[in-house]
């Protein structure tokens, strides 16, 4: 999945998700605690942050912001001929990671 240093644990996952991706976040966070479970990953929050999507038409150069993903017909010339500036893919943004609190060995033998 991803390595950290050693010694270290992930607290928290930040990924953009583009409104082209039409991803339910609840059926991500169920994947998401299966695939890291007892990896450096286990137990961090995956946090989202959404990316409007941003369109160019080819024909004639207007950008514009659909009013749905699924509207990409140019608003100025009623083409069909969209460029994708913003808003498609899964971009990891960041990872937060924490050092993992080792037990004092000389404290817990007897």
């Amino acid at each position: 999945m991803t390595h950290l240093p050693t010694g270290m644990r992930a607290v928290e996952v930040q990924i953009e998700i583009g409104a082209l991706e039409h991803l339910d976040e609840q059926t991500m966070d169920t994947a998401w605690m299966s695939l890291t479970e007892r990896t450096a990953l286990d137990s961090s929050v995956l946090r989202y942050y959404h990316v409007d999507l941003a369109i160019r038409c080819r024909s004639c150069g207007m950008e514009y912001q659909p009013p749905e993903p699924a509207c990409l017909i140019c608003p100025k010339c009623n083409a069909a001929t969209p460029e994708v500036l913003r808003g498609k893919g899964i971009l990891l943004r960041s990872i937060e990671a924490e050092e993992i609190e080792q037990l004092d060995e000389s404290r817990t033998s007897s």
